[in-house]
């Protein structure tokens, strides 16, 4: 008797402990969706997770806009710290809910599927601030991207140097909305080529390229060459020329005059990097012809033809006085004689 009584109090006392533990225990699952919101007939991720401390035993569902059900996992175990995941596609428009049931319990999460918006659709275009410019000089390079779609969108863009990503930007623009980014880029000598590409979702949209070539050393431009065009023999004239240091340094040469490509005269000149002067050389020709006169530097030239004719002679001072006197006498004279020869009335 004393036996039966000794197993009876374990047994309560058994029970006892396990209603306890089961007390403390925590119960949970965790239910999320990934997006929360999509095209129709997309695809979203549904996640069980057990969060508590025992296996639990779960059914999973999602009720579509229209009401119907469609049954994901009906009485499935889900060990502790454990995750299922499942792939739910969308078919009609509207709220959709997902629901997870368990031990007399129930979590649920929503999640939206809309119609299809209009894509975006970007243009991009590329410029720089100089083309031509020297070696190790900053060149300011803009991009311009613009959406043309119906739809807004993130333009992803990358400038790209000779083939390597220089620097990526991500542009939300809305329909006919437009856009400028820019960077700050120096240049080794040689031919570079500069591109943009703008792409939506990993596809590619457009993309625009331009070549710059970057230079050293100097370069003295001989330009706005002035001279006659006709003179006489031995009359003085003057032929100037601009001469421009278009390099990229300081520099000393020697400009040169020449006659049908004989050099007749020449200065030393010195310019900084961008700095021009005029240059201009005095001549005379003895005799008649047509000649060919130059300027040149060690880099660029630039010609004219003078013309050499006999001299005209000028009439000034009191010539011009003994021929208007002589005009005002033939012409009295011509009067004079039309009234003399006049046949007079009877």
């Amino acid at each position: 008797m004393r036996a039966k009584k000794s197993v009876i109090l374990i047994v309560v006392m058994l029970l006892a402990a396990l209603t306890a533990f089961s007390t403390l225990a925590k119960v949970g699952i965790r239910l999320t969706v990934e997006p929360k919101s999509v095209d129709v007939g997309k695809v979203v991720t549904i996640k069980v997770e057990n969060v508590g401390d025992v296996q639990l035993t779960y059914t999973l569902e999602v009720t579509r806009p229209d009401g119907g059900k469609d049954t994901l996992a009906q009485n499935r175990a889900l060990p502790v710290g454990a995750t299922h995941s499942f792939s739910y596609k969308t078919e009609k428009v509207g709220t959709y809910k997902a629901r997870v049931t368990f031990d007399s319990a129930t979590v649920e999460d929503t999640f939206e599927a809309k119609s299809p918006s209009q894509p975006p659709s970007f243009r991009v275009s590329v410029a720089v601030d100089r083309s031509s410019p020297c070696e190790g000089e900053t060149v300011n390079i803009t991009i311009s991207v613009r959406n043309v779609g119906n739809g807004s969108g993130t333009a992803d863009l990358e400038l790209r140097i000779d083939g390597t990503l220089r620097r990526s930007w991500s542009l939300p623009l809305a329909p006919g909305e437009r856009t400028e980014v820019s960077e700050r880029a120096s240049f080794s000598r040689g031919s570079h080529t500069i591109e943009a590409r703008v792409f939506w979702q990993g596809t590619r949209h457009d993309s625009d390229s331009t070549t710059i070539s970057a230079r050293s050393g100097t370069f003295f431009r001989v330009g706005s060459l002035d001279a006659p065009s006709r003179v006489s023999p031995n009359q003085s004239f003057t032929v100037s020329a601009t001469i421009r240091n278009t390099g990229c340094s300081s520099s000393t040469q020697t400009i040169r005059f020449l006659v049908d490509n004989s050099v007749r005269d020449s200065r030393r000149i010195s310019l900084a990097a961008g700095e021009s002067t005029t240059v201009s050389f005095g001549w005379s020709f003895s005799s008649k012809g047509t000649y060919r006169v130059t300027i040149a530097s060690d880099d660029d030239s630039s010609s004219t033809t003078i013309v050499v004719n006999t001299a005209v002679p000028s009439v000034t001072g009191w010539g011009l006085i003994a021929l208007g006197i002589l005009f005002a006498w033939s012409l009295a004279w011509v009067i004079r004689r039309r009234v003399a020869h006049r046949p007079t009335r009877a």
